[in-house]
């Protein structure tokens, strides 16, 4: 049984370096609105910490299996223009999809 899932893990790996999702192309990013759940700055402040935690208190973040990094760039971008410190990090198994996260938030600074 563990030969079979490792071969299972392994087509699904390559499916995801063949087709990273979401599909992304950067030099379209700055026609996309960066707005939307469960990602929002607010939500995250009410639903995860009861809307009890000062704004002053960095935010470290951790989206494990963050894609092409919708997530991961909204919450970055909402931390920037609320003026507030914080860290994001974003893992995903496949280096096609961390290279279009890398490549979206290079062109959006």
């Amino acid at each position: 049984m563990k030969q079979q899932t490792d071969l299972q893990d392994l087509s699904l790996a390559d499916q995801y370096e063949a087709y990273p999702y979401p599909q992304r192309n950067p030099l379209d990013e700055h026609t996309r609105l960066l707005i939307g759940s469960p990602s929002h700055l607010r939500e995250i402040d009410y639903w995860v910490f009861g809307a009890t935690r000062p704004v002053s208190t960095p935010l470290r973040a951790l989206i494990a299996g963050c894609g092409t990094g919708d997530g991961a760039i909204m919450l970055a971008t909402h931390l920037a223009r609320a003026n507030r410190q914080g860290e994001v990090i974003c893992l995903d198994r496949s280096r096609n999809a961390l290279s279009i996260a890398q490549n979206v938030l290079k062109l959006g600074n």
